[in-house]
């Protein structure tokens, strides 16, 4: 395709422009600085203990979000206050989880059966994209190998 006079002009007064500009960058080359002191056995411990940081943060969080990790109670602190701080709200245990999702069928490309227990009860619910239907809801049988208390 061939540029018109004046945008072919505009080009490259462009790449003049660019090439003046840039000119005092393309004065001293770069490779004339020393060498860093530092040690390539300080940088590898430095990498290592970021990583192993990384590691123990993603398994604390693992854990913590999946209830293993016991959260700070209300009150065990009170030097801290912590009781109003974004940070007492992360370290409280959270509560315990009513809803659990046992199993989820995919049906076809668009429609999931699901399985949910909630209080006790168990729901059979479909999912499509016009929506959510509640197919069956029956009360929990209580389990025959576990042992009444």
């Amino acid at each position: 395709m061939r540029l018109l006079a004046p945008a072919r002009t505009a080009l490259i007064a462009a790449i003049a422009v660019s090439a003046a500009i840039a000119w005092p960058a393309m004065a001293e080359p770069l490779a004339h600085g020393m060498a860093p002191q530092i040690s390539i056995w300080r940088i590898a411990a430095a990498l290592l203990l970021c990583l192993l940081l990384a590691l123990a943060a993603a398994l604390a969080l693992k854990a913590r979000m999946s209830g293993r990790l016991p959260g700070l109670a209300a009150g065990k602190l009170p030097a801290l206050k912590l009781n109003a701080s974004p940070l007492a709200r992360f370290l409280k245990s959270p509560a315990p989880r009513r809803l659990r999702a046992v199993e989820t069928i995919r049906i076809s490309p668009y429609a999931d059966i699901c399985l949910f227990r909630c209080d006790g009860k168990i729901f059979l619910v479909a999912a499509t994209p016009q929506g959510v239907t509640v197919l069956e809801t029956r009360e929990e049988e209580a389990d025959p190998t576990e042992e009444p208390t």
